[in-house]
């Protein structure tokens, strides 16, 4: 979740609209993901929202995008590590010692400490070795960190941080040539799928879909996507023939694992298949045609994402489709009150997702102790009233300090120039 100041001259609105539709779906998410209260109703709507876990998807393939353009803005890398230094961590170590604190402060004034902390982050979250661990970011390397984090979604900011560290290798080869990059993409893909089949942490599920070979495949698509959007004349020739090439080698690889590996092969090759010819007819047509077609490939998810192995991957791609055939219309009409409303959210969504991290367990937990026997629906609309213009409010003030944060970082860049 990268976030950028909304005066520098190559933002793009369209961007941060994504951003602001990204964090609302992660929000409406975590709304109805976060007591106890909920488990007799949250299974028979599990469906509907596990398709707002596409958020985290797009996040990532914006952060790739953002990240190559802005090392190809910025190629020295002393000057590309302080401007993600500044950008991410001020507000993440903050966010950790607030949530420490909210943690004292419930556990000496709640009276129902033992009840709240059942229904919401386990006790057994705050130990020294789990602090450690969230000050170096390690979440996506320690299984229990990860399955007992009491900064709810810092894996993803973990993510981030590892797919920087990996960067300045990783851009020698995309942008060396398409080639280059396409294979890149294609040894990330073998990783993941890999890791799959034979988990690096045995005992850890989420951890291993967490991971940073899951993950890194969104991060490429999105600079897969910049180079695509603002590609060099010289390379454009050859790019349909490496793309077509790098895509049924993927495809390929994916139909394998699943044929092989997955209990439902001919239900999941069959979708890939036809995920593959949507790809492919994209390339030919319109924009229009893209867009729906990344829009149906999101939806036909819903459906078999807990079946498909590397579904991560196919909303990736979705989403890609997706960026690719509405950018250009979004930036035109970035006036308008709905872009302009989600574009102002979306600005501020570093801010504002560190923020409803920090306070969907105490408002969830406010909310949910009312009655164990109220209808999930009505709940759920009020903890995530609340949620949402809580974190709004004090978002707009912490953006504030952001900005001051990505404004020491710019006078550090040009003191060390």
């Amino acid at each position: 979740m990268d976030n950028v100041t909304s005066t520098e001259p190559h933002r793009e609105i369209a961007f941060d609209f994504y951003r602001g539709l990204a964090i609302l779906s992660v929000l409406a998410l975590h709304a109805g993901a976060t007591n106890a209260h909920l488990s007799e109703y949250f299974g028979r709507f599990l469906p509907y929202f596990g398709n707002l876990q596409a958020g985290m998807e797009l996040f990532f393939v914006i952060s790739g995008y953002v990240i190559f353009g802005s090392y190809r803005r910025t190629p020295r890398l002393g000057a590309f590590y302080r401007k993600r230094i500044f950008r991410l961590l001020p507000l993440y170590y903050l966010a950790v010692i607030l949530s420490i604190a909210i943690y004292l402060a419930l556990k000496f004034f709640l009276s129902d400490f033992a009840g709240f902390w059942k229904n919401s982050i386990r006790a057994e979250s705050f130990t020294w070795q789990n602090v450690f661990v969230h000050i170096f970011l390690l979440q996506g390397v320690d299984a229990t960190a990860h399955e007992y984090t009491f900064l709810d979604g810092s894996w993803s900011l973990a993510a981030e941080v590892y797919y920087y560290l990996l960067f300045p290798a990783l851009a020698y080869l995309l942008d060396l040539t398409r080639t280059g990059f396409i294979l890149v993409f294609l040894a990330a893909a073998a990783l993941e799928y890999y890791q799959i089949v034979h988990p690096f942490f045995p005992s850890a599920s989420t951890l291993n879909f967490y991971s940073i070979p899951n993950l890194l495949v969104d991060f490429l698509l999105g600079a897969l996507l910049y180079q695509v959007v603002h590609r060099d004349r010289e390379r454009a020739g050859n790019d349909r023939t490496i793309l077509t090439a790098g895509g049924i080698a993927f495809f390929g690889l994916v139909t394998y694992v699943n044929y092989r590996f997955s209990g439902h092969a001919l239900e999941n090759v069959s979708l890939i298949s036809l995920i593959a010819a949507l790809v492919v007819l994209s390339l030919r047509l319109s924009a229009v045609y893209t867009g729906a077609f990344g829009l149906f490939i999101l939806i036909a998810l819903s459906e078999f994402k807990y079946q498909l192995i590397g579904f991560n991957d196919f909303l990736g791609i979705a989403w890609f489709l997706i960026i690719y055939s509405t950018r250009q219309f979004i930036n035109s009409r970035q006036n308008t009150w709905t872009i302009r409303s989600v574009t102002d959210i979306g600005v501020q969504s570093y801010s504002f997702y560190l923020l409803h991290i920090l306070l969907m367990w105490p408002i969830s937990y406010a909310v949910y102790s009312f009655s164990d026997r109220t209808p999930f629906a009505p709940l759920y609309l009020l903890n995530l009233t609340l949620l949402f213009f809580s974190t709004y409010y004090l978002a707009k003030h912490v953006h504030r300090l952001d900005q001051y944060f990505i404004a020491m970082g710019r006078a550090a860049r040009q003191a060390a120039s």
